[in-house]
């Protein structure tokens, strides 16, 4: 109860709840617009603003959180997403996505070292779990929402999102202005120095180099299917709403797999997992291509969802845990980094693909690409795991 006490949670929530309203009505209006080809481009252009924006902002922010407080930082974004709405309002798409990219990567390593302070690694009650899976929930709720409510906010009038948009900043500023600084802001407590907590810690930090690899190509193909699947629903027929609705309820299942995540621990250093989670992301991205029908997109958007969800909880806990208390914004930048490159690589590399090859054409890259990176992270945990043996003998 007093993890849903934090007001954190419900700033995240409602900061990725107008984002996403916005990036919703710029997404439809451009998939609108244009012919297939050029829709495509445009989409993945535009796109690729938002994780560009936040890979400037996102490590120089967590270095920042660590030495100068998280609710400064946090404040920070939230004063500077306020003017993504009168951006986009004025068909600015570039700079407000770029907007949103840029306050995204101030506030949110903060926010996360902010929910995560003080909690040591594990699934126990008060770990570090605990304070992930409030976040990773939150930031989905306002994701969920500002899809759904956006596709049926957008049948009304295009404007619609971004002016509920711009309200709901303005009462997250607020949020942001009246919360009090977290306790560790001002006082961090010393490192638990148990030989378990160590080794616990270790591990960690190993797995969260490879779960870097892997968000990498993670968020690559998430980001195509984020930000070219406009176009895909248009091209279907799917209207608005139901588009809105669509993306936006297939969120529960990120939730659950959250949920899931959180409860077990079956996961916790086990490199095949992540494989397994990855390979269904090959598979989401096949069916994408193939996709002719509403429930073809549904299975799509499940089996890559299935690796999103994984590579992203995995890797913020690997990171999380693995890091010190001082470090903990800095480690969080270096994880929400990864998540940066992959989604203005997939964004810009999908859109340029797809207008010059074929519009399904990225669907196809963004498998190869995943493949790749697993060979890549193959090799790497092999050369880990033998360097391991050899200590040991």
């Amino acid at each position: 109860m007093r993890a849903l006490a934090n007001p954190i949670y419900l700033l995240l929530c409602l900061f990725d709840f107008a984002a996403f309203l916005i990036v919703f009505a710029i997404g439809r209006a451009l998939a609108d617009s244009y012919e297939p080809k050029m829709a495509v481009l445009q989409l993945g252009m535009v796109g690729a603003l938002t994780p560009l924006g936040s890979l400037v902002t996102c490590l120089p922010g967590g270095w920042l959180s660590d030495h100068i407080g998280r609710r400064r930082l946090v404040l920070s974004g939230c004063v500077l997403v306020f003017t993504s709405p009168v951006l986009a309002f004025f068909q600015q798409y570039h700079l407000a996505s770029l907007t949103i990219g840029l306050s995204a990567g101030l506030a949110y390593p903060a926010a996360i070292a902010w929910a995560s302070q003080g909690k040591p690694p594990g699934n126990q009650r008060g770990g570090v779990s605990n304070a992930l899976i409030m976040t990773t929930i939150s930031w989905n709720l306002g994701l969920m929402g500002g899809f759904a409510f956006g596709g049926v906010l957008y049948e009304i009038s295009a404007a619609w999102p971004i002016g509920a948009a711009a309200i709901i900043m303005l009462l997250n500023l607020v949020l942001a202005i009246v919360m009090n600084p977290p306790v560790t802001d001002k006082h961090i407590a010393p490192e638990p120095t148990s030989m378990e907590h160590a080794n616990q810690k270790t591990r960690s930090a190993a797995f969260a180099k490879l779960s870097w690899i892997a968000n990498v190509a993670s968020s690559f193909s998430m980001s195509i299917y984020i930000y070219l699947t406009p176009q895909l629903f248009v091209q279907i027929g799917i209207p608005a709403d139901e588009h809105g609705i669509t993306v936006g309820t297939s969120r529960f299942v990120v939730i659950i797999f959250y949920m899931l995540m959180h409860a077990t621990a079956f996961w916790q250093h086990r490199f095949s997992t992540s494989l397994c989670a990855q390979a269904m992301g090959v598979i989401g991205m096949l069916v994408f291509f193939n996709a002719s029908q509403a429930w073809h997109l549904w299975l799509a958007m499940g089996c890559t969802t299935v690796m999103g969800v994984y590579n992203y909880f995995s890797g913020l806990y690997y990171s999380i845990s693995g890091a010190t208390e001082r470090r903990k914004g800095l480690a969080s930048s270096i994880h929400e980094a990864t998540l940066c490159i992959g989604f203005a690589a997939g964004a810009a590399l999908g859109g340029t693909v797809g207008y010059f090859v074929d519009v399904r054409a990225p669907y196809i890259l963004a498998a190869a690409v995943i493949v790749v990176f697993a060979l890549v992270q193959v090799g790497v945990h092999r050369r880990w795991t033998h360097a391991v043996h050899a200590q040991t003998r």
